[in-house]
């Protein structure tokens, strides 16, 4: 009858749809596979990478260190033992209270021209750590010594002449040329071979 046959195409269907679902199933395990072993290859490389970056942080940091100390000697003894963590932010222990100021501190409670002598020390660390001892990238700063006093403006200025004199090429940008011109009359004459003040006034483009 209609309805047997009906049955009969049913029970043969049954077996194939079967084995279409358990292909289908294999499929899906060995994806399933292949991811996990991509997930394992991730979780691996993502390890390496942290032991690296850590590895690479802290000779970052005691390089920078290293580079700092000596140059905030001369811009401000007082932050001489300012330091980089291994995260690289800028911590500073002030010498006279032994307290050690985080970067966020540093922002807060420093005076600006402290906060300024730091970071010329931080940014000439960085540009020698930067350039790897193999170039010599020029260094452009604008208005580095804004918030100097005078005796800490001629500190600074001396620094980055030093700068030079180890063959580091130091652009400043200022609106303040009669600062840098009574600077300029306190040099030497091996200091002033040095040096070239440009005025971007009488400069014809």
């Amino acid at each position: 009858s209609a309805e047997q046959i009906r049955l009969s195409v049913s029970g043969l269907e049954l077996p194939r749809k079967l084995r279409e679902v358990e292909s289908s199933l294999e499929i899906a395990h060995r994806r399933l596979d292949g991811l996990l072993f991509q997930a394992e290859a991730v979780d691996c490389a993502l390890e390496v990478i942290g032991q690296v970056e850590e590895e690479v942080y802290g000779n970052a940091a005691r390089l920078l260190n290293q580079r700092l100390e000596p140059i905030l000697a001369e811009v401000n003894p007082r932050w001489s033992e300012a330091v980089f963590d291994d995260n690289l932010e800028l911590q500073a222990r002030d010498r006279v209270t032994g307290r050690v100021l985080s970067s966020g501190e540093l922002e807060r409670l420093l005076s600006a021209g402290a906060r300024d002598a730091l970071y010329i020390g931080a940014r000439l660390a960085l540009s020698d750590f930067l350039a790897g001892g193999m170039v010599e990238a020029p260094l452009v700063m604008d208005e580095p010594f804004a918030h100097f006093d005078d005796q800490r403006f001629t500190s600074g200025m001396k620094l980055l002449v030093d700068e030079v004199n180890k063959g580091k090429q130091v652009i400043i940008l200022t609106c303040h040329g009669n600062r840098h011109r009574r600077w300029l009359e306190s040099l030497t004459e091996p200091e002033l071979s040095k040096v070239e003040l440009i005025d971007l006034d009488q400069v014809r483009l």
